[in-house]
């Protein structure tokens, strides 16, 4: 759908009112985002190996540097979204972010892995911390938070915008599967540099597609109807979000989420090793992690279509629960059961939940207009990467702190009869625990989904009250 631009306001309201889906190549461009999105969720697994291995940056340093990076994302992230709320574009808002940012975006994110290894050591540190952070808290934010606000402008129906995050961040999901299982094979044979150079280009063409395929459809029509609303004061913004209750509901899902399927996604390797015996069995796992992606990113689309995305959330996070709490209770006794288990907590914990979070999000920017007559778009949308971010920090802190409270010993080639038991509650009781609290909290706190109607026709109510 391309937007006139010469259309008058009650024109831009009555098209609001009567838009339909989405053309298949606005979604198929926004699903391309998931391939630029991606590698920040991968590059700080593959980072710290070729940081402390290659580079012989000891690893209480590198991981300070990380800890840095991660406290300047909650800076980035706001400041994207204040940035993105204050464009001013004839392609829009945030689709021109996108293509502004993939060049330096894709640069830096294959630079780091350029750092030379005869450099000095100061050198390698300094070139190390200015790399990642230009690389995950500056392009790779920005292009996070206006890939979430892209999907508020596309369109306002929430099941179109479920779809949406099924494709983006179902694929997101399978490709950072893949990529953990194939990533440290292929860079034993090509080394880091030349892979992330090839993951580079990727994320690059996927921003090009991205921009190319995607419209602002909603968005140029809510500017239209905003006329000289549509420039926000920062002050105003900050007002807007600290009034929008669900923002913050949202923040605490997002949190509770990611803390459990970072501990899923990274404990892994452990369990394998001390749970069930055999480090090689975490390969074989992670196969049914990456089967249970693809099947959950083919299966959620039409499941959101027919049933709507709460439903579908609720469903994601009980199964996960039941799901990892069998895996608990079971202690590692049946391989067969964890397969099972692993199979579904990729399909439902982890797809049926995380694809349904951008569709929470339009919702929330959506609730923020309807209670302050402010449309916040960024601000609103950087919740999302802020939560995400902090919620893996707290997710890798509670494996690790399980693990040392059990006392495992990094390296030893025998651990105490103890670990077996912390790294199984770090792996699957903390997740069961999270997924049931996920379900019981949302049923109770989230009621936008049931009044999306009611709130789009009292701002289109507001909207032309102020023509």
């Amino acid at each position: 759908m391309n937007v006139k631009k010469n259309i008058t306001q009650e024109e831009a309201g009555k098209a609001l009112a009567s838009m339909g889906p989405l053309p298949l190549s606005q979604k198929v461009g926004y699903t391309f985002d998931g391939l630029a999105n991606v590698w920040m969720m991968t590059i700080p697994m593959f980072l710290m190996t070729f940081a402390t291995e290659n580079l012989k940056i000891a690893v209480g340093l590198v991981g300070m540097i990380m800890m840095l990076v991660k406290i300047l994302d909650g800076f980035s992230d706001i400041l994207a979204g204040i940035i993105i709320d204050n464009t001013k574009s004839k392609k829009g808002k945030a689709r021109p972010w996108i293509l502004w940012v993939s060049v330096p975006y894709a640069v830096t994110l294959a630079a780091v892995f350029y750092i030379p290894e005869t450099a000095g050591m100061a050198v390698k540190v300094v070139l190390l911390a200015v790399l990642y952070a230009l690389s995950i808290s500056v392009f790779g934010t920005i292009i996070s938070v206006a890939r979430t606000v892209l999907m508020t402008r596309m369109t306002n129906n929430p099941k179109e915008r479920g779809q949406l995050g099924v494709l983006n961040d179902g694929i997101s999901a399978i490709l950072c599967g893949l990529l953990m299982s194939l990533t440290n094979i292929w860079a034993m044979k090509i080394g880091y540099a030349k892979i992330f150079t090839i993951y580079a280009c990727v994320a690059f063409l996927a921003c090009l597609i991205t921009y190319a395929l995607c419209r602002e459809n909603v968005g140029d029509l809510n500017d239209i109807m905003l006329g000289e609303r549509r420039s926000v004061k920062v002050k105003d913004l900050f007002i807007t979000l600290g009034k929008n209750k669900y923002a913050f509901i949202l923040l605490i899902y997002i949190l509770i989420l990611n803390i459990a399927n970072t501990i899923i996604q990274t404990g892994g390797i452990y369990y394998a090793a001390n749970v069930l015996g055999n480090q090689i069995l975490y390969s074989k796992f992670m196969i049914f992690m990456v089967i249970g992606n693809i099947t959950g990113f083919l299966i959620a689309a039409p499941l959101v279509r027919r049933i709507g995305s709460r439903k579908i959330f609720i469903i994601g996070s009980v199964l996960g629960a039941i799901a990892a709490g069998t895996m608990f209770f079971s202690g590692g006794k049946s391989f067969t059961v964890i397969c099972a288990c692993v199979l579904i907590i990729a399909v439902a914990g982890i797809t049926f939940t995380t694809t349904q979070i951008m569709a929470m999000t339009g919702e929330c920017v959506d609730y923020g207009e309807y209670k302050n007559n402010v449309r916040a778009e960024g601000v609103t949308s950087a919740i999302v990467s802020i939560g995400v971010k902090i919620g893996g920090a707290l997710g890798s802190a509670l494996l690790s702190g399980a693990m040392y409270a059990g006392g495992y010993q990094s390296g030893a080639a025998v651990q105490s009869t103890d670990v077996a038991g912390a790294i199984n509650f770090a792996f699957a009781g903390i997740p069961m625990i999270f997924y049931a609290a996920l379900a019981i909290i949302y049923i109770f706190t989230w009621k936008l989904e049931g009044k999306h109607a009611e709130m789009m026709e009292h701002i289109m109510k507001n909207r032309l009250a102020d023509i």
